[in-house]
């Protein structure tokens, strides 16, 4: 028997329009429309590097030599999802190409897309309302977080050494005493604002005392944590993947918004991170899923200009929503955030870019797509 799929398109103000057609394999899916233009835009943090940015009104436009920039899309549930729901491959974002003269320089126009695990009842405003992305490195730096390091290259994107996945966080300290620092861009974070952060470790070739010195701490500005003691035997033995939690109980910093890998001696060191994420934020932070997809501008998801743009598989990102809540609620807001590339890790090029989306306010025809199926 024939299970209809039901497709469900919602204004912002509530109105909903539903069709059906047969898919003959039992899933369901809604198709979400933005059709207000409070949904969808652009932030930016323009203090935060005063650099020559620009920036146009519509959401996913930006051109920027230094830094990340947001545009979310806000959409409200048709139907409900129900617990225990498993999303499929076709859950997926559309957006309308509408310039692309700042496209093609750069391997990534989305660096990442998140969802917001809060529930969103209200339209971002500023940039003091980007949430908080719990991972600081997965495949690629997490949403919101850059590097800086004591020379060029201390943290760089490899295939070569990896805990899982396909990418990992190369560290290449080559003055005496460097660091690696992970900044957040937008948030005054302190580390007693979080439970604990967990990252995989490999020492490389690079075993020895040195490298069992090397610290965890917050922009180095008091004592951190050496990072050995939290492994069996106290010490990283060469080329072995290790599993790290820190409780931020531990440290003995309260600095805001860096985290940083110290090298403690004189030496020069290489290694490898993967997998760093921060665990039990404070009610204070809104916060996206700590699951990402990247929207590579190549091949199927290859920016076109006067078409629409369909992002890779966004089912897994939704799918953490779905877990975290026991289902979603129909009428709830589910809030995209995608961030733009930046000048720093898993990146390559001279200036930051994204291309240009329509928006529902300029061009209500075109209005931001979003499918979910189950």
């Amino acid at each position: 028997m024939r299970v209809p799929a039901m497709w469900a398109a919602l204004a912002a103000c509530g109105r909903i329009h539903f069709d059906a057609s047969g898919d003959g394999g039992g899933s369901s899916a809604q198709t979400l429309t933005i059709t207000n233009t409070s949904d969808d835009g652009t932030i930016e943090n323009f203090g935060l590097f005063p650099d020559g940015e620009m920036g146009v009104n519509y959401p996913g436009f930006s051109a920027s030599t230094s830094q990340p920039a947001w545009s979310y899309y806000r959409f409200q549930l048709a139907e409900p999802i129900p617990a225990g729901a498993v999303l499929t491959a076709n859950t997926r974002l559309r957006l309308w190409g509408a310039d692309g003269r700042f496209t093609g320089a750069n391997t990534l126009e989305f660096n990442s897309v998140n969802a917001e695990l809060a529930a969103s009842t209200t339209v971002p405003i500023d940039s003091s309302e980007v949430p908080l992305g719990l991972s600081l490195f997965i495949e690629a730096l997490g949403s919101g977080w850059f590097n800086q390091g004591s020379n060029p290259g201390a943290g760089s994107v490899t295939s070569s050494v990896v805990e899982s996945g396909a990418n990992a966080l190369a560290v290449n300290i080559t003055v005496n005493g460097g660091w690696l620092n992970i900044q957040s861009g937008y948030h005054n974070i302190a580390v007693t604002d979080f439970a604990s952060i967990s990252f995989d470790i490999n020492a490389g070739a690079n075993a020895g005392p040195s490298m069992d010195a090397v610290t965890l701490c917050s922009i180095g500005v008091t004592a951190g944590v050496t990072i050995s003691s939290y492994v069996p035997g106290g010490h990283l033995a060469a080329n072995t993947w290790y599993h790290v939690v820190v409780p931020f109980a531990d440290f003995f910093a309260d600095g805001t918004k860096h985290l940083e890998f110290l090298d403690e001696t004189n030496d020069q060191l290489s290694f490898y991170l993967d997998n760093i994420v921060l665990s039990g934020p404070s009610a204070s932070y809104r916060v996206v899923t700590a699951t990402a997809a990247l929207w590579p501008n190549s091949g199927a998801t290859a920016y076109v200009e006067g078409d629409w743009n369909t992002s890779p598989s966004l089912a897994p990102v939704l799918q953490e929503l779905v877990d975290a809540y026991g289902g979603l609620a129909q009428g709830s807001y589910i809030t995209l955030w995608l961030e733009g590339p930046r000048l720093g890790l898993g990146y390559s090029g001279s200036a930051t870019y994204q291309p240009g989306y329509g928006d529902y306010g300029a061009d209500p025809s075109h209005a931001a797509q979003l499918t979910i199926e189950y």
